[in-house]
């Protein structure tokens, strides 16, 4: 890779050679090339002591790192360590090599692949004022939280902090007579997506295998739902947009049109009350599955149904005999359906199988 720019999102590039001349020691969004690591906390521009805690993450996880800072008028390591088995790090600067004050930089490092730098002010004892603070309630208010708490709040990292409040009477409950003020600037909410390891291969609108995304933010506590679309790089339409939801054990799974297709198909045949076995090569010719000598959709399903299961073994719930046989371990008084919506299902094989399940 030669001469090319991020425009909107941080690109990661593990198996590609960087030939010079892109941005991937820029700030983001920017080319990644290889293992990388990212500092979350200090942000650029913030003001920190010489020995401020550092936070951040690495895109493989229980990887090395180290940091470098200016210390003793010299670029040196002043923090190392091993991110944890989701990417995340959190360390603090050496004693050894405290920061020189003033303007300072701090880049991480992954053996000799620099992640962004950030560029921070260091002062031998950061004041009140560079922190957040909360004031005494304004005229018509008490605090009724038993002690005083005081949180310690990393620069650059948002968080929650919980205190009760007794309104005098005849305030309005919709305007709490608080007043939380901060006088640095609001921290810049951080959000990066990333696929880890592999590539995402997609075979009739399923996934041919598992992939696994890293989600890094600094505002986790304040999501309540996020939805993760993944967009075909040619098209550059979503795909897997389309899916069905079933409920386990009061758990809503959502399956692609393929997996329902062969989940579906199971039910079928448990509906029968013959033990629920069909013949992987009748799944072929039912046109359920597409190759019968693959075998990953099978383990695709275990996977999807087997975090909502009792015991959390997806091998014992869709079960193999070994005589190249597949079932649902299940009784069939177990599972109900509502077969008048599957028969409006936009896929006509799906539509099929709907029509054979017995009416309730």
């Amino acid at each position: 890779m030669q001469d090319s720019n991020a425009s909107s999102n941080d690109i990661i590039a593990d198996n590609s050679i960087n030939s010079g001349n892109n941005d991937d020691t820029e700030v983001s969004p920017r080319w990644v090339f290889g293992k990388s690591v990212y500092i979350t906390s200090p942000q650029a521009g913030y003001t920190v002591g010489r020995e401020p805690t550092i936070v951040g993450y690495t895109t493989n996880t229980s990887t090395a790192f180290t940091i470098q800072g200016t210390s003793g008028a010299a670029t040196v390591v002043v923090a190392s360590g091993t991110s944890d088995s989701s990417g995340n790090f959190r360390v603090v600067v050496n004693s050894a090599t405290p920061l020189d004050t003033g303007a300072n930089t701090l880049r991480p490092y992954v053996g000799t692949n620099a992640g962004p730098a950030v560029n921070i002010t260091v002062v031998t004892s950061p004041t009140s004022s560079q922190m957040p603070t909360v004031d005494s309630p304004a005229e018509g208010g008490t605090i009724t939280t038993d002690k005083v708490v005081i949180a310690d709040i990393t620069p650059g990292i948002l968080a929650k902090v919980n205190f009760g409040v007794k309104l005098s009477e005849g305030v309005d409950a919709q305007k709490i007579p608080f007043k939380i003020t901060q006088d640095r600037g609001t921290p810049k909410p951080y959000l990066n997506v990333s696929l880890f390891k592999d590539e995402i291969i997609i075979k009739d609108g399923e996934l041919e295998k598992n992939a696994e995304f890293r989600i890094f933010t600094n505002y986790h506590l304040f999501i309540k739902k996020w939805k993760l679309e993944v967009f075909d790089k040619d098209t550059k339409r979503v795909v897997m947009e389309r899916s069905n939801e079933i409920e386990v054990n009061d758990h809503k799974i959502r399956l692609g049109d393929s997996m329902f297709k062969l989940f579906l198909r199971f039910v079928l045949e448990l509906k029968k009350n013959k033990g629920g076995w069909i013949n992987r090569h009748s799944l072929g010719s039912d046109s359920i599955i597409t190759d019968v000598d693959k075998f990953q959709i099978y383990s695709n399903l275990r996977t999807a149904l087997q975090g909502s299961l009792l015991d959390k073994d997806g091998q014992k719930f869709i079960e193999n005999n070994g005589s190249k046989q597949y079932r649902i371990s299940l009784h069939p008084d177990f599972i109900t359906y509502h077969r008048e919506m599957l028969i409006k299902h936009p896929d006509s094989i799906i539509q099929e199988l709907a029509k054979k399940l017995p009416k309730k």
